[in-house]
């Protein structure tokens, strides 16, 4: 038998805590405008547009292993969860309490090896494999013209 030494309040897969995570979505959640805009109030002083897009590309992959795990925990629970959307204040509202990414390990913990980080402990989402182009040409010299 495996058990983790991940504290219940440490993210799994990324830096940080669970709580810090949450405020990231709850952001998303909760903005009114772009994402881009979103990104660069989190680093106001760099005007960078480079600092900027780490910035989105932090809250997306936060953003998205939450979701996941709220969705999977939905159809693993569909009699607590019911009629609630796989939000922070969804899940929020079925459990009456505050911090719900924390309060999720206890609920879920019977799945936590399934469920995609950073709440459960299961494998990395694989990343999606980019189709092969065929309409790059060789390396070398070009063809040959034909005549006419």
């Amino acid at each position: 038998m495996t058990f983790s030494l991940l504290p219940d309040c440490l993210a799994s897969r990324l830096p940080g805590t669970l709580r810090e995570v949450e405020q990231s979505v709850e952001q998303v959640e909760h903005r009114q405008g772009p994402l881009d805009e979103l990104g660069a109030e989190m680093r106001p002083a760099e005007q960078d547009r480079d600092r900027v897009q780490g910035a989105v590309r932090y809250l997306r992959r936060r953003c998205r292993g939450v979701r996941a795990a709220l969705t999977t925990i939905v159809g693993l629970l569909p009699e607590r969860f019911a009629g609630h959307p796989p939000t922070l204040e969804g899940f929020r509202a079925a459990l009456g309490v505050a911090q719900v990414l924390e309060h999720l390990r206890e609920v879920a913990a019977a799945h936590l090896g399934g469920l995609p980080p950073p709440l459960g402990f299961g494998p990395r989402p694989s990343p999606r494999r980019k189709a092969v182009r065929r309409l790059q040409q060789e390396a070398g010299a070009d063809p040959p013209r034909r005549p006419g």
